[in-house]
């Protein structure tokens, strides 16, 4: 509508106001949104006619009072001369006809002095009594010069089925009465009404919206115009900012939602919640959901939206500033705002939307404050939500996910149990962002609070303690324990306790895992079991182990028995294949930015660099572990990393930094795993070298008695037995350390190349000197097949020694030159002055820039400097003995030496052996 048809209104009623006053009867209906001008064109008309002698009655009817009887007649006759008003009875009765007509009659009494004018206000509110007198009064009163005025909503909002709006059809037929409407402004209006603003905004200085701006973001609301101009006048930014949520222009936008009535703000409220994803069927399910506040179903939530349109509130169903739907959630409490988010969740789950937008609602009442914002009956939503988020493509419809998300028990998370997960693309690892993975488990954390089933409730505890190892080891281990250490009863149909117990074993958790596969359910039960779950895992095939690591991708399901696979090839002598396949691990943990998963892959690939004698990679990759997870905050996982570098420091020399890291109490805790064991071993180890022997073999019969406790008593995990002969011998006890050794060489492990090659070197050091050659002879052969270079060294420089003792100088000299170059490619500073104190750098030791060696020659001379044989080399390197002692020749011509004991040590990473 154009000013000039604003014009036209005036005057049309300036026109029935002058009919009025010779004696004819008129009636007005003004209709409009909400903040289109109906309220101030009836105070105009009530002016006016004040002004021309009329007798002006004025009333506004509210929402609140519309239970009120005859609540509108009352305040339309308390400034008039009184007269009667009938008694009345119940809300809903009609009067009597009397009553009314004794009405109508007062008013033509009081038009016999001069017109009157009755100006009603949102007559949408007014209660029923009252609109019966209005009409009977309306149809009645003619002749008297008697002017009906009343202003209605568009799209009124009539909670009360059986109530009419005052005009009825039939009487907007009568010639008599006259409808108005109002509408929003065109931009060409909104335009020539900022012209007319306050003269400080827009002004020279203080360039102002534009009329596109304007119109965009009030919609031609003259209410909305007047409240932004109003707010930027005050702001006076350049260019100006945003309506902010608790300014003018939100309390206009507010004002105009409540005009609309409890379906308008119902209608809303549903709106600012659902956002961009908002439809109408999505809005009329949330309400529906909701159960509350919905709008009467005869008229339904397109009225709802027709009346916010009509005032300008939405653009379709989209708020046209992101203030405007802050402002609408901002005055609805944190409880009605998570009920909000539920009923949206619930609608947009069912409509396939990306689990991402599901899951934002499910979580965004959290920031608000509210615990718990969902019920047992979303714990269905609530893990199928999360289970979409950890799916390869989260954000892909329902119908696109995979069929076990869609397939299985609608309550039941899915998958918790079972064998390894098939071989999967590359591509369907989990991409390189924690944040679905950190949304799902605050996920499952409200499924767990809320399910209404005990044995539901531990599956969704173990899918939580597989989340938790992605970042926080810790968590994952707090978790593990609250779940096997609960009632069996609580335990779901089909429990399987092979997977917790997989799980416990990658934590370390040695007798948990026990008690757990034992059927008892407590720690103290792997006590009672006749083996142990660490037997499965030193015992399983390296092949399938290899297998397993090379095809399965890294998940969360996947994650222990790949941690397991590693640590199968790390006992058992398989350290350089370890190497290879802890590193690959590690790859794939650091791709998925999971640092739970980073530190314990670093922890592995830190061991297994160790066992092959890379003290500097060990180093590294152990602080990467502890970095990882940069304060312990519980569990035991933070003593592996420690434990290695205690031991790799202790290699390299490096005494200072190692005793920093034995800092950690052994708590009763840590010695309920693995890694707890690990640490205990180490600081042992570390107390030997500071010449602490009392000490060290204190901390080396703790670790037996724990696992002699466990029944996992295994020298290829945990050698203690020779840890403490090396603890005896250096006190002069010869006959217990031999008594230790031989007590290891009895065990089934002793057939292990590492685990008889270390004992064969403390037993050779128990004995005469006649024997020992032989003992340590056969234990660098055993040590070599191992791969543990730092192990062989000290059998070398063992053997070097007892050659020097049987008058084999030259042997043993070739023999120490072995071992210090072993020592000297490997780094290992500390060791080698452990092993040759006050050796040095002999002349002979050339750098590798210095002799043109090719690739096969410098192959040959790292193995020949390490003390093998030409046919250990040739087996070694898969070539012929000839082919060996051939590069050897050119080897010793090019150094300008005479044999191999003056090979120089060559920088490890030149000689490319393989394993």
């Amino acid at each position: 509508m154009t000013e000039a048809e604003r014009a036209s209104v005036a005057g049309a009623l300036k026109t029935v106001l002058t009919t009025c006053a010779v004696g004819r009867s008129r009636a007005v209906l003004i209709e409009g949104a909400a903040g289109c001008g109906k309220s101030h064109l009836l105070d105009a008309v009530a002016e006016r006619a004040a002004a021309a002698g009329a007798l002006v009655l004025t009333a506004a009817a509210t929402e609140q009072e519309r239970r009120v009887p005859l609540g509108v007649l009352r305040q339309l006759v308390c400034s008039a001369p009184v007269f009667a008003l009938a008694r009345t009875g119940t809300d809903d009765a009609v009067p009597a006809e009397e009553a009314m007509r004794a009405f109508c009659a007062e008013l033509c009494d009081l038009a016999l002095d001069g017109p009157v004018v009755l100006c009603l206000d949102d007559v949408q509110h007014t209660d029923p009594q009252s609109l019966h007198h209005l009409r009977h009064l309306v149809r009645h009163v003619r002749p008297a010069p008697v002017l009906v005025v009343a202003t209605v909503a568009a799209h009124a909002d009539h909670t009360d089925l059986a109530q009419e709006p005052l005009f009825t059809p039939e009487l907007l037929r009568l010639p008599y009465v006259r409808r108005v409407r109002l509408g929003l402004l065109t931009p060409e209006e909104t335009a020539q009404a900022a012209a007319t603003a306050p003269p400080q905004w827009p002004a020279p200085g203080h360039p102002g919206r534009t009329p596109g701006e304007l119109h965009s973001v009030t919609g031609g609301n003259p209410l909305l115009l007047r409240a932004l101009l109003q707010e930027d006048a005050v702001n006076a930014a350049v260019p100006p900012a945003g309506p902010a949520p608790d300014g003018p222009f939100a309390d206009a936008v507010l004002a105009c939602v409540h005009r609309s009535g409890p379906g308008g703000q119902a209608v809303a409220r549903a709106v600012a919640t659902l956002a961009d994803r908002a439809t109408e069927p999505l809005v009329d399910r949330v309400l529906d959901l909701l159960g509350t506040d919905r709008p009467p179903r005869p008229r339904g939530t397109g009225s709802a939206l027709a009346a916010l349109r009509a005032c300008g509130v939405l653009d379709g169903l989209r708020f046209r500033h992101p203030s405007v739907a802050a402002a609408v959630l901002a005055e609805t409490s944190p409880r009605a705002r998570a009920d909000l988010h539920r009923g949206a969740a619930r609608a947009l789950s069912a409509a396939g939307v990306p689990a991402g937008v599901v899951a934002g609602h499910l979580l965004a009442p959290l920031s608000d404050g509210v615990r718990v914002p969902v019920g047992p009956e979303d714990f269905a939503l609530l893990v199928r939500t999360a289970e979409a988020l950890l799916a390869p493509h989260p954000d892909l419809p329902h119908a696109t996910w995979p069929t076990h998300l869609t397939e299985a028990h609608p309550t039941r998370p899915v998958p918790l149990a079972g064998a390894l997960p098939a071989a999967v693309p590359q591509s369907a690892v989990l991409p390189d962002t924690s944040h679905p993975a950190e949304d799902a488990e605050r996920l499952l954390v409200l499924a767990h609070h809320v399910c209404p089933d005990e044995g539901e409730r531990a599956g969704v505890a173990l899918r939580l303690a597989q989340l938790a190892a992605r970042r926080r080891p810790q968590v994952a281990e707090q978790r593990l324990t609250a779940l096997v250490t609960g009632p069996r009863s609580a335990r779901p149909a089909g429990w399987d306790p092979s997977v917790p117990a997989a799980m416990l074993l990658a934590q370390g958790r040695v007798p948990e895992a026990a008690a757990l596969l034992d059927g008892t359910g407590g720690p103290g039960a792997g006590e009672r079991s006749p083996g142990s779950p660490l037997d499965a895992l030193l015992d399983a095939r390296a092949g399938a182990c290899e297998t397993l690591l090379r095809t399965v991708p890294l998940t969360d399901a996947a994650f222990a028995p790949l941690v397991n696979a590693v640590r199968t090839l790390l006992y058992s002598d398989r350290h350089e294949r370890a190497v290879v396949a802890s590193g690959r691990l590690l790859g794939q943990a650091e791709r998925s930015g999971a640092p739970g998963w980073r530190a314990v892959c670093a922890d592995l690939h830190a061991e297994a660099l160790l066992r092959v004698g890379d003290a500097s990679g060990a180093r590294e990759h152990a602080t990467a572990a502890l970095d990882a997870l940069p304060t312990p905050g519980g569990g035991t996982f933070h003593y592996g990393p420690a434990a290695v570098l205690v031991e790799a420091c202790g290699a390299l020399g490096h005494h200072d930094e190692a005793a920093g890291h034995v800092r950690y109490p052994v708590t009763r805790q840590a010695l309920t795993s693995l890694y707890g064991l690990r640490y205990l071993r180490a600081r042992g180890l570390h107390q030997l070298s500071l010449g602490q022997p009392h000490l060290a073999l204190a901390d080396f019969r703790k670790t037996g008695r724990v696992l002699q406790s466990w029944r996992a008593d295994r020298p290829a995990l945990l050698p203690w037995r020779t840890d403490a002969a090396q603890a005896l011998l250096r006190m002069g006890r010869l006959g217990r350390a031999r008594t230790l050794v031989e007590e290891q060489l009895a065990l089934p492990d002793a057939t292990r190349p590492w685990v008889r090659g270390t004992s064969l070197r403390l037993l050779a050091a128990t004995g005469g000197p006649g024997h020992r050659t032989a003992l340590l002879r056969e234990s660098v052969e055993l040590l070599r097949r191992s791969g543990d270079r730092l192990e062989t060294a000290r059998s070398l420089a063992g053997l070097g020694h007892a050659l020097h003792a049987d008058d084999r100088p030259s042997q043993g000299a070739a023999t120490l030159r072995a071992a210090w170059n072993l020592t000297q490619q490997m780094g290992a500073v500390g060791l080698r002055e452990e092993l040759l104190p006050g050796s040095g750098r002999p002349a002979t030791v050339l750098s590798a820039g210095d002799v043109p060696l090719t690739d096969a020659e410098r192959r040959v001379a790292a193995l020949a400097a390490e003390g093998l044989t030409n046919r250990g080399i040739a087996a070694r390197l898969g070539v012929t003995v000839s082919t060996v002692e051939q590069h050897l020749t050119r080897v010793y011509r090019k150094l300008g030496v005479h044999g191999r004991a003056d090979l120089p040590a060559l920088p490890a990473g030149t000689a490319s052996v393989p394993g």
